[in-house]
This record gives C-alpha cells, sequence and structure tokens, in this order.
C-alpha cells in the first residue's frame, strides 16, 4: 500500500509532540516503507476459505504429479523415442507421401539426445514436485481468526512498535475512568495513530475499540512483539535506525 504524502503527514500528526528527538525524520520514512512491504503482506492474507482452496490444489498437484512420474517410468524405449521425436517434430518424410522418414533440417541429434534426456529425468522432477506440494499442502492451516479480524490484529500490532519506536513510550490501551460523557473510551498518542491508521487503511474506523481490546489481553498472555522495526533496519542500514 503506497501512502500519499498527505497520509503520511496525517499519521505523524498523531503524534507531535511526543517524537523522540532524532525521529522525527525517520517516521515517514518508516511508514512509507511499512506501507509497501508488511502492511502490503498484512492485507494479502489469504483468508480460511482461500486456504482450503490452495490445500485442495496442492494434493491435487501432488497426487497427478506423482501418477505422471509413474506414466513416464512404465515408458519403453520405442514409446520415449516416439514422445520425443513429436516433441521436436524431429522426423518428416523424405519425400512426400514416402514412409521412410528422415531427420528434419535444422533439428540437430544433440537435440534429441537432450530430449531424450529430459523425459528420462522427468519422473524424478515430478516426485520431487509431488512431494514439495504434499508437504506444503501439510503446512498450510487457516488462521483461527477471521480474516478482517486477522489483518486488523496485524496491522495494530505493527503500528504499536512503530508507536514504541517513534516515541520511547509503552504503547497501551487508555480508558477515561472519570465520571464524564467520554467514560470507558479509549483516548491518548497510541489511540489517535490508530484512529488516523484505520481511516486510511479500512475506510473505516469500525471494529477498532474492539481490535484494540483484542490485543491488549493478547499482550498481556505474552503475545510476541512485531519485528518490523528490525526488519525495516536489515532492508535500510543506511537509516540508521539504532543509531
Amino acid at each position: 500500500m503506497d501512502f500519499t504524502e498527505a497520509e503520511i503527514a496525517q499519521l505523524t500528526a498523531t503524534l507531535s509532540g511526543d517524537i523522540c528527538k532524532g525521529r522525527d525524520d525517520l517516521l515517514p520514512l518508516i511508514l512509507f516503507d511499512w506501507g509497501q512491504v508488511e502492511l502490503e503482506e498484512h492485507l494479502k492474507y489469504p483468508s480460511p476459505e482461500e486456504i482450503r482452496t490452495q490445500k485442495k490444489q496442492l494434493r491435487t498437484l501432488s497426487r497427478h504429479a506423482n501418477g505422471l512420474a509413474q506414466s513416464i517410468g512404465c515408458l519403453d524405449a520405442s514409446a520415449c523415442a516416439l514422445i520425443v521425436d513429436h516433441q521436436l517434430s524431429a522426423l518428416v518424410p523424405l519425400t512426400p507421401g514416402s514412409e521412410v522418414l528422415v531427420l528434419r533440417a535444422g533439428v540437430t541429434q544433440e537435440q534429441l539426445l537432450e530430449a531424450d534426456r529430459c523425459l528420462a529425468e522427468m519422473p524424478v522432477t515430478l516426485k520431487k514436485i509431488a512431494m514439495a506440494a504434499a508437504n506444503a499442502a501439510a503446512e498450510l492451516q487457516p488462521h483461527p481468526m477471521k480474516q478482517r479480524t486477522l489483518h486488523g490484529h496485524l496491522v495494530l500490532r505493527d503500528l504499536a512498535t512503530i508507536f514504541e519506536y517513534a516515541t520511547g513510550e509503552r504503547a497501551s490501551r487508555k480508558i477515561h475512568a472519570d465520571p464524564h460523557e467520554d467514560a470507558g473510551r479509549e483516548y491518548g498518542a497510541f489511540f489517535d495513530l490508530l484512529c488516523a491508521a484505520w481511516q486510511i487503511i479500512f475506510n473505516s474506523r469500525r471494529g477498532l475499540s474492539y481490535r484494540l481490546q483484542q490485543w491488549a489481553e493478547n499482550r498481556k498472555n505474552c503475545d510476541g512483539a512485531s519485528p518490523l522495526i528490525a526488519n525495516i533496519s536489515l532492508r535500510h542500514p543506511e537509516w540508521g535506525i539504532f543509531g
């Protein structure tokens, strides 16, 4: 996702006055890079239905690849020669209507040998593909979260890391506790950043409060922090993110 300059300015403005010295110039770069890499990956994370479809496709591929490997392995030498000849359109009649076949002009003996070698090696290659597809299918597991919930969780986790890097403060869910009209509602610079980001990324703030509450609970249960800043530092060592 390519943030516009106006969107970057809107996001950084939510932390105005809270950004650590020396990091105000880095924050726009970090946000833009995040949008192009991690955020793009988060928003493309497949739904459970898409993952189940992928698993089915991979299993089908594995089954067919194994079957084709077995079929090719059962071919005798004459059948393999016929396949190679037709693959290269290698043989043509000596004269129109003749039953005598000769090597077509432009087809070399080396080409025939190479095509024959490739066909001989095909069963091994297909079995490797079948194994890889089967292993990939076994590893694919739908995430327990719904797709939109997962997108929000990943985005929120990254924004918490960005907030903590930029401000030096711990990202947390702050709630008005005093008895007034905003009692029970979230507030603070971190929440302001989330509100701006949600509107830009999801075109709505719907569900943000619930996502924030869930994130806060998960963090209490030792949910892993995002490696975002470390990853960006590896991609852009010239930025001197860690000094």
